[in-house]
């Protein structure tokens, strides 16, 4: 199965430059962010350690996306073929397109993370000796917050759903545009020396991705959906 949507599709109908900032998304983010900076430093920790969170955020945002698209009640697809072909606003249309998401997301993330074990025995994201089990609940506990702070937010954008027909195909792109940026940040941060300093830049590049693509997520959806 293959599926397109016409880059024309992404200029949309809806007006973008009106969407307002999705102010309670944004501090959910940077506090998130902020809290696994500061938690890497304080344990001193490698940076490999702050990538695994970092990663569990990013499949946790494709699982919501899923979610969020099975949730549509509404959705529109000028622009969107599968293998081919236009398709139409139905039930088939929405499963396919999550399940669609779901495998190849899910894969794009499996070769992701046997890159990140491979650089971690490489000693490309730090030295992890002397880590222990305390350091993997930490991770764990960093990741379940990110999970919370995506619940919040998906939520939140099931509502605002409800009001508009998004564009279907250019859903199932936008969980790429929020996470491709901020795992870029990544290979930035794997090309400098470990220390805190690397950390706390990693940090803040991540953040900073991180909440400017949530943003023009938001634009993207407004602008390629109609009332």
């Amino acid at each position: 199965m293959a599926m397109t949507l016409d880059p024309k599709a992404m200029a949309g109908q809806g007006a973008a430059a009106g969407t307002p900032l999705p102010t309670l998304a944004l501090v959910q983010v940077l506090a998130a962010n902020a809290i696994a900076t500061f938690w890497a430093v304080r344990s001193g920790w490698p940076l490999l350690m702050l990538v695994l969170p970092f990663w569990l955020q990013s499949v946790v945002i494709g699982w919501f996306y899923r979610r969020r698209i099975l949730a549509l009640r509404r959705f529109g697809t000028q622009g969107f073929e599968i293998d081919g072909k236009p398709v139409a606003e139905t039930a088939e249309t929405r499963i396919s397109t999550a399940n669609f998401l779901a495998m190849h997301y899910g894969f794009f993330h499996l070769v992701y993370a046997i890159f990140l074990v491979a650089f971690g025995f490489a000693g490309k994201l730090g030295d992890t000796s002397g880590l222990g089990a305390d350091d993997a609940w930490s991770v764990i506990a960093l990741g379940a917050l990110f999970v919370a702070t995506q619940f919040v937010e998906h939520r939140r954008e099931v509502a605002a759903d409800r009001g508009i027909s998004p564009n279907i195909g250019a859903m199932m792109f936008l969980p790429y545009v929020r996470v491709v940026p901020m795992h870029l940040m990544i290979l930035v941060g794997a090309a400098f020396e470990g220390g805190a300093a690397t950390i706390v830049l990693f940090g803040a590049l991540k953040a900073a991705a991180d909440a400017l693509m949530l943003v023009l997520e938001e634009r993207l959806v407004a602008r390629t959906s109609a009332a």
